[in-house]
């Protein structure tokens, strides 16, 4: 065997073992979002029972105050009213708010509120039309699923949302960017 030939064998094994090792991190990485996605979930269900046992006792006691009763249903409520999904990503929109991509962090909230409406109308005879952002924001204020004040900041919302993805290096005033995520948050707990 020749030099040369054995210089060949060693740079294609090395090229195997280094695609390998990419192929054996990508793999990881997935495991681990896995793994990541499905004890966010039971932490998700441990406290969705935790509120219901608190209530439960709450319930149970005498003597008390029908506001804490009522505070606890709220946070019950909220807890429940976002699927375990929609929290995943509320996560990631607060990574990139942290990163200082508060534009990237609209687009993501605008999807997920662009989402939750959808499955809203599927169940609403009236809505006609393709299930587009502005479509939903319009049948949602229609049905009074949000406030004229949230259909208004909303419009900001959409508006951003759409700069963001058909431009390039969008930057935005940081109240409307902060309007619109408080909007998007809004909506999400309104509908």
């Amino acid at each position: 065997m020749k030099l040369k030939d054995f210089l060949y064998i060693i740079i294609v094994v090395l090229v195997l073992v280094i695609l390998w090792a990419f192929y054996d991190k990508e793999q990881r990485a997935k495991k681990a979002n896995l793994i990541i996605k499905r004890l966010r979930k039971e932490n998700h269900d441990i406290k969705t029972s935790y509120l219901n046992l608190l209530e439960k006792y709450i319930r149970q006691q005498k003597n008390v105050d029908v506001g804490l009763i009522q505070e606890v249903q709220k946070l019950k409520k909220n807890t429940d009213t976002l699927d375990f999904e929609v929290h995943i990503e509320l996560e990631e929109i607060i990574n990139n708010l942290n990163d200082g991509k508060a534009e990237e962090a609209i687009r993501k909230l605008a999807k997920i509120v662009e989402h939750k409406l959808s499955e809203k109308v599927k169940e609403d005879e009236d809505f006609k039309g393709k299930p587009m952002l502005h479509n939903l924001l319009n049948h949602a204020a229609k049905c009074n699923w949000i406030t004229k004040r949230q259909f208004e900041n909303a419009l900001l919302f959409k508006e951003i949302r759409n700069e963001e993805s058909h431009q390039i290096a969008t930057v935005g005033e940081s109240r409307e960017l902060a309007l619109s995520i408080l909007t998007g948050i809004d909506i999400l707990y309104s509908i």
